[in-house]
């Protein structure tokens, strides 16, 4: 089923080579380098080819290996997951920088909050700036080739903290994961909205829809669940965001709902599945891609 419903055309999708009815994709992977089994699971997937993007989360303890993975695999998208939050209960991580609890960055127990309400009642934007520049700088120094930024758990589209999110962009010439209609989750009352079309008319490349499929409704058939995600996909270009990992012992210890993220792996890695995007007329692409046409846009 095909729903050409926009907001206003895209202008990246002309310079992507692409009609404005076009339904365009990328199918992005968070949360590469929590633990091991996401950097085995999005290995797999960049053979299966579907999936093409995901970023790396470099305050987390496999960030070494995720980022050698990516050294050693030049063809593959990959990006930076900033990371301000911790949220799971018995596998937390630190800040790259501040270890100290007045910084507003950590807990009591000395890791990441838990979610993005504490973290925006308490972190003082100098430091959030210096700990995501520092993420950032860790990833360079590792010879990963950044592809993009976004955000876990989108924190950085909240305010206070959108404007440095941008001129981490801008400073580090990196392109920012940016969507057309803001987040509701982090930016209920689209405080950031004027910003983000200032964006667009400067030339930064944006997303027309976020599409997620749900950790927290989990159901047996994710097969046709995630087909009904394709079949829905509107005119535009999509960020269709999935958390692929196989239900290692390891995933099972960490992620409570790890049946979905399990269900995310072996479906995109589903030739079932391929063909039908193929069949669907959905274009699949990266940000490779994009950030090619966002050097024409700049010219």
């Amino acid at each position: 089923m095909k729903n050409h419903n926009t907001m206003n055309a895209n202008p990246i999708l002309k310079t992507l080579g692409f009609s404005d009815t076009d339904r365009v994709v990328v199918i992005h992977a968070d949360d590469v380098g929590m633990c091991q089994t996401t950097i085995d699971s999005f290995s797999d997937l960049h053979e299966v080819g579907i999936v093409s993007s995901g970023s790396i989360m470099v305050p987390c303890p496999a960030f070494e290996n995720a980022a050698m993975w990516a050294v050693e695999h030049p063809s593959a998208d990959l990006g930076v997951h900033l990371t301000l939050t911790s949220e799971w209960e018995s596998y937390r991580w630190k800040p790259t920088t501040v270890q100290k609890i007045n910084s507003g960055l950590i807990d009591k127990d000395g890791f990441f909050h838990r979610s993005c309400e504490p973290l925006l009642e308490l972190a003082p934007p100098d430091q959030v700036y210096f700990e995501l520049q520092t993420q950032i700088d860790l990833a360079k120094q590792s010879g990963m080739d950044i592809s993009h930024i976004d955000s876990h758990m989108f924190s950085c589209m909240a305010d206070p903290f959108f404007q440095i999110y941008v001129q981490l962009g801008q400073e580090n010439a990196i392109t920012n994961y940016l969507n057309r209609g803001g987040w509701k989750r982090v930016d209920p009352d689209r405080k950031n909205s004027d910003k983000i079309k200032e964006l667009e008319k400067l030339g930064w490349p944006l997303f027309d829809h976020l599409v997620i499929n749900s950790l927290g409704q989990f159901t047996e058939d994710w097969l046709e669940y995630t087909k009904d995600k394709i079949d829905h996909l509107k005119s535009g270009l999509t960020y269709y965001l999935i958390h692929p990992a196989k239900a290692t012992e390891e995933m099972k210890h960490i992620a409570t709902d790890y049946r979905a993220r399990n269900a995310d792996y072996e479906v995109f890695m589903n030739e079932r599945l391929k063909k039908y995007i193929a069949d669907s007329g959905v274009y699949i692409i990266s940000y490779k891609e994009i950030n090619r046409a966002k050097k024409q846009l700049s010219l």
